[in-house]
């Protein structure tokens, strides 16, 4: 049962954990890389000018500031937290299917913990 959490004694991770781990690990680099892109976008658009990106331009940084869509932002910035939740709970999933005794334990309480 989601957030749920569990207590497993004497557990050696398999080679399929441990590959399991390294993608989750994996996902998660490439999600917080994708927000700090997305971070970026917006400051170079409302900075350079939507059209002109050869410069600097202040006048059309201050029009571009107000016009910007702010709530479009947001919710970029949102979905990548809901995506890269969804993603390693179906990491984790699958790894509960591909694994048995304490693994597969494991990976219960990994989904349950996501």
């Amino acid at each position: 049962m989601k957030g749920s959490f569990c207590n497993i004694h004497h557990f050696t991770p398999s080679l399929k954990t441990f590959e399991t781990l390294k993608e989750m690990e994996r996902l998660t680099r490439s999600a917080n890389f994708l927000s700090h892109l997305l971070t970026a976008v917006p400051i170079f658009q409302i900075f350079s000018g939507r059209g002109n990106y050869a410069g600097l331009n202040t006048l059309s940084s201050s029009d571009n500031i107000t016009t910007y869509d702010w709530n479009n932002l947001a919710q970029a910035f949102s979905s990548i937290d809901v995506i890269k939740r969804r993603q390693l709970e179906t990491l984790a999933m699958r790894a509960v299917d591909e694994t048995s005794s304490k693994d597969r334990e494991f990976w219960k309480c990994v989904y349950n913990a996501l």
